[in-house]
C-alpha cells in the first residue's frame, strides 16, 4: 500500500515522542508561512518525592542519556542497595551505552564504591539497568543491544531472536539462502525480517553531550473508589498549531488571485493536516491507554508485580486499528500513575511460562528470589529452578530459564559457585 504523504506525516506525528514531536513541527514552520506553532506550557507534574527533587537539581547540568537512566531510577524506588548497585552500573557504561566490562571488572568496580562483590546483586543491577529507556542500554556488546530492542509481544520475535543469536556472521557474508533453510522459512520472509532487522540500532544508548529533555507524561491514570479509573491527557504537554491569522485573511481576501491560492493553498493545507494529525494523535493515545488501563486495573490497586499479560495485538484487534498504530502510539510515550511515572510501553507483558495470569516479570522475579535465596556452595542448575519454579505455578522449559538468567546477567551455576 503506497500511502499519501497527508497519512504519511500522520504516522510520524503520532509516533514522536513531545520533545521530538515540538522539533518536527519546528522544523515545519521553517518552510510553511501559516504555520505558527506553540510550545509546549508545562514540564511533568512531580509524581514521587524523588522525581520533585531530581527535576530541582536538573537545571545546572545538561540531560544525557545516562542523567535519564537516572531519572527513571529515581522512579523506581529501589531499595537503597540495589539503587547504589545501579547506580555504579551507570557510572561504568562505555560511549556507546554498554557494560562492556567483564563481571569481575564490575564487581571491582562496585568493591571500589563500598558495595560487597555479589554475583546476584549485579545481576539483579544488570537488569534494571536493561529495563530501562532507551532498550539497548546496559546490553553487554552489540548483540545483545539488538535484542534488547526486540519486541516479545510481536509474533517474528522468536525468529528475529535467532536470526540476531545464530545467524548474524551468515547475514553478513549474504548466505540468505542458507540462513532461510536453517529457520524454515523461503526467503520473502526471511526479507520481511531483514526489513524489521533493520529498523533496530546498534548503539541505541550511545552516550554523547546532546541534551534531552527531562521525561513528559502525555496522560495520567488514577484509581477510582468505585474500581475505576480516571485516565486523562495531561494539558499543556504537548506543543499545539496554529494557523498565522494575517496569512489566512490575506487567503480569503485574495481568493480569486491564482498566485496567491498557489503560494498559500498547499502550505495552509499542511497546516490543517498537522491540526488534524495531532488531534487523531490525542485520540489514539487515549483509546490505546484506556485499553490498557482496563487490562491493568490490578496493576493500579497493587503495583508493578501485578501487571497482567498483554500483548499490542490484542489491543489492536480490540481497537480495530492496525498493530503498527498500537506500536507508534505507544513509542516513547509516558503515563503518571500513582507509583510514579513509567513508560506506556512497560504495561505489554508476555505470559510467564503457560500460565496466563502471570506477566513475564513475575517470571524473573522468582528466578531472581530463588538464586538469592540458594547456597552458594551449592547453586541450583538451570533444571533444579525449573523444577522449583514448577513448583510455585511456573511452567517454563530449561531453555526459557537459561535465557531468563542471561537476561537478568546472572552466571551460571558453576560460575556462582566458583564466586562464592
Amino acid at each position: 500500500m503506497v500511502l499519501e504523504p497527508r497519512q504519511l506525516q500522520g504516522l510520524e506525528v503520532l509516533a514522536a515522542p513531545p520533545d521530538e514531536l515540538y522539533e518536527y513541527l519546528l522544523h515545519k514552520a521553517e518552510t510553511n508561512a501559516t504555520l505558527v506553532v506553540r510550545p509546549p506550557q508545562r514540564v511533568a507534574r512531580q509524581a514521587t518525592a524523588d522525581h520533585a527533587e531530581w527535576l530541582a537539581n536538573l537545571e545546572d547540568r545538561s540531560s544525557t542519556v545516562r542523567a535519564d537512566a537516572r531519572a527513571q531510577l529515581a522512579l523506581r524506588q529501589l531499595p537503597e542497595l540495589d539503587a547504589r548497585w545501579v547506580s555504579c552500573l551507570l557510572d561504568a557504561l562505555d560511549e556507546r551505552g554498554f557494560l562492556s566490562c567483564s563481571d569481575e571488572e564490575l564487581l571491582q568496580l562496585a568493591h571500589s564504591s563500598g558495595l560487597e562483590r555479589d554475583y546476584a546483586q549485579l545481576g539483579r543491577a544488570i537488569a534494571v539497568v536493561q529495563s530501562l529507556e532507551p532498550r539497548g542500554l546496559g546490553a553487554r556488546d552489540a548483540r545483545e543491544a539488538l535484542l534488547l530492542q526486540l519486541d516479545p509481544t510481536r509474533g517474528s520475535y522468536e525468529l528475529l531472536a535467532r536470526l540476531i543469536e545464530d545467524f548474524l556472521d551468515d547475514l553478513g557474508a549474504h548466505k540468505h539462502a542458507r540462513v532461510a533453510k536453517e529457520l524454515g522459512i523461503d526467503l520473502s520472509m526471511l526479507n520481511e525480517l531483514l526489513e524489521d532487522l533493520g529498523q533496530l540500532e546498534l548503539t541505541p544508548a550511545a552516550l554523547d553531550a546532546s541534551v534531552a529533555a527531562p521525561v513528559t507524561p502525555e496522560l495520567e491514570v488514577e484509581p477510582k473508589l468505585d474500581g475505576g479509573f480516571e485516565l486523562r491527557l495531561c494539558d499543556g504537554a504537548l506543543p499545539s498549531v496554529e494557523v498565522e491569522p494575517g496569512l489566512a485573511r490575506l487567503a480569503e481576501l485574495r481568493r480569486d488571485d491564482a498566485q496567491v491560492r498557489k503560494f498559500l493553498g498547499a502550505q495552509l493545507k499542511e497546516t490543517r493536516d498537522l491540526a488534524a494529525a495531532l488531534e487523531s494523535r490525542r485520540r489514539t493515545l487515549l483509546a490505546v491507554a484506556r485499553e490498557v488501563f482496563v487490562r491493568q486495573h490490578a496493576f493500579l490497586r497493587h503495583g508493578l508485580n501485578h501487571l497482567a499479560p498483554l500483548s499490542m495485538g490484542e489491543v489492536a484487534e480490540t481497537l480495530g486499528v492496525a498493530l503498527s498504530t498500537v506500536s507508534r502510539a505507544v513509542a516513547g510515550k509516558y503515563v503518571q500513575t500513582p507509583y510514579g511515572i513509567l513508560p506506556l510501553r512497560r504495561f505489554f507483558q508476555v505470559a510467564a511460562g503457560g500460565d496466563t495470569t502471570r506477566a513475564r516479570e513475575s517470571l524473573g522475579e522468582a528466578l531472581a528470589a530463588l538464586i538469592k535465596a540458594e547456597d552458594p556452595r551449592q547453586p541450583l542448575s538451570d533444571d533444579e529452578l525449573v523444577a522449583r519454579l514448577a513448583a510455585r505455578g511456573f511452567q517454563a522449559a530449561r531453555r526459557t530459564i537459561a535465557r531468563w538468567r542471561e537476561e537478568l546477567g546472572i552466571p551460571t551455576s558453576y560460575r556462582r559457585r566458583s564466586a562464592s
